[in-house]
């Protein structure tokens, strides 16, 4: 044969390689890769918006938020997604429900500096913005006044393509883009579960107890439209864990989304998580060390990211959680806390070394932003936990006040009981509770060294200013060394403990009376001024 016929197979050969992978993933051009949802998606397209990326449609996908919870009221939520290898893209919106207001639009994080270009003089307003590669932005239209029902929003992430993506083997599983799949896998010790972009998984993920060496990578989703009844991701005394790139949705009632248990070396990045159901955190950590979480975006009806002990699932008595770094993550809280440390976690037994930094808060609707201790802290010991970097935007503490939004009286909790109408503080800024005699528990539990550094809020214009606690229960329940550096308030800074943003709750007298601030048992506490690098 020729050398010149050798040369035209061989590159006919790898134009048809190229062709049937870019198929099976999606439509590529100009170094984009967009996606369709896969045949029977069990998740519904958005009503509200469209979205291409260079001038290629991506599928919008739709769920649900619901601020405050059950009973209040829910909104669609859409997302999408596409895979890039350029430094930056055009994206386009077109909002397809002309009932939102794009007068108060922001592209969140703030921090991004995204400014969009609107414009309404179409059949169909539409959101134009240049969006980096690896950025995970949402496209907020807001509400346009205190108590208003929020408009729906949009959440698009521009995925860096993988340079090397796992290929099909005896330890690599890969659910292919186009296709959904129903059920769990597991996976064993040097294993690995690669979901492409364009794939739902309607299910969960395992592992073997103890195993070790093990991934869940790719930019498809794991999905529980339907009941599966199951954390989303559940590791069990696993070392060397990597989770990357994927989207967990729509998980179900009472279960969390990523839950390494047990576990040591664990590394989360670029996780993205929605969830609208009572009692589903995004990521709780229990019991494990040495773990990374970073380049996450969590938009969760209940805890985003949780760091505690549990003996649910775990060893009894549970494991010390200790060495974890949370960072360059997003959070939207609509139900429970953004940020907290120490809740539902056992007696004997302490967390130590957490660090949350570089952290946007685009959403904080219910109870804190930044907590150590709080719900069902049982005496243990809890030090060394640091914020800092945080940027809280447009907070609007008392959105779900129950005075705005009041129980109907008809429905249920996640018992099954009716819902009654009661007062409804809103949400908070920092707390540091170590309040575990107040919850039931007899021993001591103590919190030292705690540092909120480099924190920045905003609130909206009618909003009334978060209160934040310090409370020490009692001698045997004590906080010990709380650091406030450079933490502002609508660029004022906080400089005193008996400032009007800290102490007790206005509203204790009809809720609950006998819980106080008790600064007696809050000991070395100090603010400061100034920028810390």
């Amino acid at each position: 044969m020729k050398m010149a016929q050798r040369i035209l197979i061989v590159i006919i050969v790898l134009s048809m390689t190229l062709y049937f992978n870019f198929t099976a993933q999606g439509e590529t051009t100009s170094g984009v890769t967009t996606f369709e949802a896969p045949a029977e998606c069990p998740i519904p397209p958005s009503p509200d918006y469209s979205v291409t990326v260079n001038g290629q449609t991506t599928f919008v996908y739709n769920t649900s938020a619901m601020p405050g919870g059950s009973g209040y009221p829910a909104i669609n939520q859409a997302y999408c997604y596409y895979d890039t290898t350029d430094a930056a893209d055009i994206v386009v919106v077109t909002v397809l429900n002309d009932s939102i207001s794009l007068s108060n639009l922001v592209i969140r994080p703030r921090s991004y500096g995204i400014t969009p270009k609107i414009d309404s003089s179409g059949g169909h307003q539409t959101i134009t913005f240049t969006l980096p590669a690896g950025k995970k932005v949402m496209v907020d239209p807001g509400y346009p006044s205190a108590h208003a029902i929020m408009y729906p929003a949009l959440a698009v992430f521009a995925n860096v393509q993988y340079a090397s993506p796992p290929v099909a083997g005896p330890n690599v599983t890969v659910l292919s883009s186009g296709t959904t799949y129903t059920g769990s896998y597991n996976l064993s010790s040097g294993q690995t579960l690669y979901i492409q972009g364009g794939a739902v998984l309607e299910g969960y993920v395992t592992a073997d107890v103890g195993a070790h060496d093990i991934s869940i990578m790719g930019h498809g989703i794991i999905d529980q439209s339907v009941a599966q009844n199951h954390q989303q991701i559940m590791f069990r005394q696993c070392r060397n864990v990597t989770i990357d790139g994927v989207i967990l949705s729509d998980g179900r009632e009472l279960v969390w989304g990523c839950v390494p248990t047990d576990c040591t070396d664990v590394t989360i990045n670029d996780l993205k998580a929605f969830s609208f159901r009572h009692c589903n955190d995004g990521i709780d950590v229990c019991g494990c060390s040495n773990v990374t979480i970073k380049d996450c975006f969590l938009r969760r009806s209940d805890d985003c990211i949780a760091i505690k002990g549990t003996t649910r699932w775990t060893k009894d008595p549970a494991q010390d959680s200790k060495n974890i770094l949370v960072q360059n993550c997003v959070l939207w809280n609509d139900d429970a806390d953004d940020m907290i440390v120490g809740e539902e976690s056992p007696g004997n037994m302490s967390i130590d070394d957490v660090t949350f930094d570089n952290i946007d808060v685009i959403g904080a609707y219910f109870s804190y932003v930044m907590c150590v201790g709080g719900q069902d802290m049982k005496p243990h010991e809890i030090s060394n936990v640091t914020f800092s970097n945080i940027r809280v935007e447009d907070m609007d503490p008392t959105y779900c006040d129950s005075a705005y939004w009041p129980y109907d009286n008809e429905s249920l909790d996640h018992k099954g009981n009716k819902r009654t109408a009661s007062p409804t503080p809103g949400c908070h800024l920092f707390g540091v509770n170590c309040d575990a005699k107040f919850r039931g528990y007899d021993g001591i539990a103590q919190i030292n060294n705690v540092k909120f550094i480099n924190i920045s809020v905003t609130t909206k214009p009618w909003a009334q200013m978060p209160y934040s606690t310090l409370v020490g229960q009692d001698p045997q329940n004590t906080v010990n060394g709380v650091i406030f550096q450079n933490c502002t308030l609508n660029e004022i800074p906080y400089t005193s403990i008996s400032g009007p943003m800290i102490g007790s709750y206005p509203w204790l007298n009809t809720i609950v009376p006998w819980f106080t601030v008790s600064s007696e048992n809050v000991t070395n506490v100090t603010f400061s001024a100034g920028t810390v690098k």
